[in-house]
């Protein structure tokens, strides 16, 4: 079992809200408000948040994040947007986020009661406690009928994606114009002075995006393709990076100081370890920016799966 996941459950037991492992999003109905648990980012499990489905006519304002803040010491940042009260759990004691969790989603939920929040749909304001769901990758509390409309939307939005088709020449186009713009950067940067290693990033998301753009889309296939243009462009790149200081020094043509990087590498006026350690440096960075870029592609997907969580029982 996931370290997070047993936190998850020792959060349950002393806050009564129910766990669903997949999302790990804890979640039910406290004093009449559709209370949601959990964090924003996966990659940090335990720095949590409490969402509250609920409106107002006013703004919360400064003096009542404050008065909240004063309630309970474990409020941290507070947010109120799309019919729904968002507070940042600060965890003073690791070892006590359970107890934590329920103070803080306790004197939130009084707070509202006495300032005058209604449970109600997020979507379209229906007055009542609202079952959640899973919008993409985000948790929302609503009614049947906008649950209904945001799946069909969701659909239809699928159906564009899937139907739109992809061209692989102009994507290897978009892909050679993207790589471009980062070996420039690449070279530019380095000329400046700068290490040039975070310009690799700069040639990942320009390829890959430029392959998308002109292509229709990103696929397999296309990130295939992306990735041997960027490190071949990349190479070339940082070899030119070089013949630049080399026909400075030597005042030499450029075309003929490319070529003779080798053989300056071979005669150790450049130095081994320092070229190969550059351009070692620039793809790492290359890899750093490549990497998000493509799980954000194959993450698409998971931006149309609309679905409700647990335990729907809720009152309509």
């Amino acid at each position: 079992m996931a370290a997070s996941t047993k936190l998850y459950e020792k959060i349950v037991a002393a806050t009564g809200l129910e766990l669903d492992i997949s999302t790990g999003l804890m979640q039910g109905v406290r004093n009449g408000y559709s209370v949601m648990v959990y964090a924003p980012d996966k990659q940090y499990p335990s720095s949590l948040q409490v969402a509250i489905a609920a409106k107002r006519n006013e703004p919360i304002t400064k003096e009542e994040i404050k008065e909240l803040r004063s309630n309970c010491k474990n409020v941290g940042k507070v947010i109120q947007g799309n019919n729904c009260l968002i507070v940042n759990i600060k965890a003073l004691l690791a070892n006590k986020l359970p107890e934590q969790v329920e103070q803080v989603t306790q004197t939130t939920v009084d707070f509202m009661a006495a300032r005058g929040w209604e449970p109600c749909c997020q979507m379209c304001q229906k007055d009542g406690t609202m079952p959640v769901a899973m919008v993409g990758n985000n948790y929302m509390s609503v009614c049947d009928d906008c649950l209904t409309n945001l799946q069909q939307n969701a659909h239809l939005e699928q159906q564009n994606i899937v139907s739109k088709k992809e061209s692989i020449v102009m994507g290897i186009v978009g892909a050679f114009l993207g790589s471009l713009l980062g070996a420039l950067c690449i070279i530019i940067v380095s000329q400046m002075g700068y290490v040039a290693a975070l310009s690799g990033l700069v040639m990942a998301i320009c390829t890959l995006k430029g392959y998308e753009m002109l292509g229709g889309k990103l696929t397999k296939k296309g990130i295939i393709i992306a990735i041997l243009i960027m490190i071949v462009m990349t190479y070339a790149a940082d070899r030119l990076d070089w013949a630049i200081v080399v026909a400075r020094e030597f005042e030499e043509d450029l075309f003929i100081s490319y070529q003779a990087i080798p053989a300056l590498i071979e005669a150790e006026i450049i130095e081994t370890a320092r070229y190969w350690g550059n351009l070692i440096l620039v793809y790492l960075f290359l890899a750093l920016g490549a990497v998000p870029t493509i799980l954000a592609a194959f993450r698409q997907k998971d931006l149309t799966e609309i679905r409700r969580i647990g335990n729907n029982s809720h009152s309509m």
